[in-house]
């Protein structure tokens, strides 16, 4: 007779995702309002969707990270924390996309809407035109309502658009080696000779449910006034700026999978 066992699942993750803005961002951003435009973080910084453009796409198809619906999503969050302008107040917001059978058809890309048809068409001058179905969602943040204390016994649950706010580097006290000397946290992201945080962490760590096919990623900056992205040294956002430009590997974590 065999005993019974009790066996745990493992967590199963994929490999990072680099989400970083494209090249020359700075430049095509600077002098906006930082509320109002937001900056899309894709895998490698690539801009578009790899079918824009096609017949039956927008040519400004913005790119989506690919995810499997309902999978556990993980992110490293940079705090843009290299210098004094960390005080401000950066938001990362989250808006999710459903693909259909005619994505699939098209490109073998996940999708869970079965349609083929296009939707109402773009009649957008020259840029316009039949457009394949892609609907978009944002991530929200649920509130319960006080019990109303009404017969009907009922309580609200209101939705609104969720913002994830990093508030600043993540504070860890500086450690010390047997020698006395500071010890090193973390390496290879900056050059702990000019950037003085370099061994420090410059991630916060969030987590949230795949609700789509693909996971668009952006960033916006609402405090404090001046309220335009101004990413030159001295700027509100230079401290945005320096981190992308410190390395290849500088920009979102971000992890699919599942775990018990």
């Amino acid at each position: 007779m065999s005993e019974n066992q009790f066996v745990t699942a493992d967590a199963q993750f994929g490999m990072a995702k680099i989400l970083r803005p494209f090249d020359g961002y700075d430049n095509v951003y600077q002098g906006l309002s930082a509320g109002g435009f937001a900056i899309n973080l894709s895998e490698g910084g690539v801009p578009l969707d790899s079918n824009a453009g096609k017949p039956g796409y927008d040519p400004n198809l913005v790119r989506g990270v690919p995810v499997p619906l309902g999978s556990r999503i993980v992110l490293w969050l940079p705090c843009f924390g290299v210098s004094a302008k960390a005080m401000y107040r950066y938001n990362y917001h989250i808006i999710w996309r459903m693909r259909t059978l005619f994505d699939f058809r098209t490109s073998r890309v996940n999708y869970h809407l079965p349609r083929q048809a296009a939707g109402p068409r773009d009649t957008t001058p020259v840029t316009g035109g039949d457009r394949v179905v892609i609907p978009a969602c944002v991530n929200p943040a649920l509130y319960n309502s006080v019990n109303p204390g009404t017969p009907l016994g009922v309580s609200d649950l209101e939705a609104y658009p969720e913002l994830i706010i990093p508030s600043n580097n993540p504070a860890t006290g500086t450690f010390l080696t047997p020698q006395g000397v500071n010890g090193v946290v973390q390496q290879g992201i900056a050059d702990p000779a000019t950037v003085p945080s370099a061994n420090d962490p410059w991630w916060l760590y969030y987590e949230t449910q795949a609700a789509g096919d693909e996971m668009i990623l952006g960033v916006t900056r609402n405090l404090p006034l001046p309220a335009n992205w101004n990413f030159l040294p001295g700027g509100n956002d230079n401290s945005m700026h320096e981190f992308f430009a410190s390395s290849d590997v500088a920009g979102v974590f971000a992890f699919a999978g599942s775990a018990p």
